[in-house]
């Protein structure tokens, strides 16, 4: 068996490019949020290039399949915003970078929802530890507007 790997046609972008572009997007948007806002945990990221391939490396946060509270996983299919406090939090957050709020329309029911992040940041609480009452920032890549060459 023989694999042939092609490369970028003309005027196709570069697959790996373009994920290490995005990869130094999200630390950036992580670092920007670091200490910044009380009770908000940012994991620590940084970049790792390699041989020319560029890699995210983030420390683990205590995440489970119940723990997101603000924010969509399932891209945009549905909208969660069930936690008053990380409903605050995102307020908060979209006041401090100037985002404004806006509607996001659920996939699912079709419904309109309040949001004051892009709809992919997620909030998500510790479910683990009743005592835990900080809320752990997922995928920051588009709070801040991207490059040229990604769109």
């Amino acid at each position: 068996m023989q694999t042939t790997l092609l490369g970028p046609q003309e005027g196709e972008a570069n697959l790996s490019e373009i994920s290490g572009k995005i990869a130094a997007l999200d630390v950036r948007n992580l670092a920007a949020l670091r200490n910044r806002v009380s009770r908000l945990v940012v994991p620590l990221a940084c970049l790792v290039d390699y041989y020319g391939l560029r890699f995210e490396c983030q420390s683990l946060a205590p995440l489970s399949m119940n723990s997101l509270v603000y924010g969509s996983d399932l891209n945009g299919l549905t909208f969660t915003n069930k936690d008053e406090h990380a409903e605050l939090m995102a307020k908060q957050i979209g006041f401090m970078l100037n985002l404004k709020p806006h509607y996001v329309e659920e996939q699912a029911s079709g419904r309109m929802k309040l949001a004051y992040l892009p709809y992919t940041v997620q909030l998500h609480r510790n479910k683990d530890l009743q005592e835990d009452f900080n809320l752990y920032l997922v995928n920051p890549f588009r709070l801040f507007p991207q490059d040229e060459s990604l769109r």
